[in-house]
């Protein structure tokens, strides 16, 4: 049985191999740097850079589609929110991602990275997930597709490792250690004022 990652590295070759000369980055980004613990909700960005390396001057792009792979049971997948740029056409098209966006997306400076969309999980044990997304474009609606262009080949990998949370001190604990410290000060208290009788009767 074939491992995630060459799963997905016999996908990109297929990709390649029927893509036109495209430069478009796909690339998934956890939100945030702080690691993943069980029970944290997190998210990861589905980003495009590059989008028109390429292309004519004057393509927009217009859609995007895509199928998931999740491999590993550390993480539940909760949902995706798509960029305000993008309407959700996941559930018309029968695809686990695609968005579309009329009028299109012209090819501007600041229009060469955009977040397509965001997918939420939440890290529900130690361990490794594989998350993989691929837009093969020989599959119905799966791809980029531009104005002038399209459908292109885009895929992208990401592992990521969630960590064991830190484990909680007990309440019982804090109830045990304030009992103790009562207990020593009463001591004290018992010694000091012993003691200060006895130099009184003296």
């Amino acid at each position: 049985m074939l491992t995630f990652k060459a799963r997905l590295a016999i996908a990109i070759l297929g990709l390649l191999a029927v893509a036109p000369s495209h430069s478009a980055v796909v690339s998934l980004n956890l939100v945030g740097n702080a690691p993943v613990l069980v029970g944290d909700s997190f998210s990861i960005d589905l980003t495009l850079t590059q989008p028109f390396d390429g292309l004519d001057a004057s393509d927009e792009l217009l859609a995007f589609g895509f199928d998931t792979v999740l491999n590993g049971t550390a993480a539940q997948f909760t949902g995706v929110t798509y960029s305000p740029s993008f309407s959700d056409d996941s559930g018309l098209l029968g695809l686990d991602l695609a968005g579309s966006a009329f009028p299109g997306i012209p090819n501007l400076p600041a229009n060469q990275t955009l977040t397509l969309a965001t997918l939420n999980f939440q890290a529900l044990y130690a361990g490794n997930i594989d998350l993989g997304v691929l837009g093969n474009p020989s599959e119905p609606n799966q791809g980029l597709f531009f104005s002038l262009s399209g459908p292109l080949a885009a895929n992208a990998g990401l592992s990521l490792s969630i960590q064991s949370s830190a484990v909680p001190v007990p309440a019982a604990f804090w109830l045990f250690a304030s009992g103790i410290s009562g207990l020593v000060v009463r001591s004290a208290c018992r010694k000091s004022c012993t003691i200060g009788a006895l130099s009184l009767r003296r």
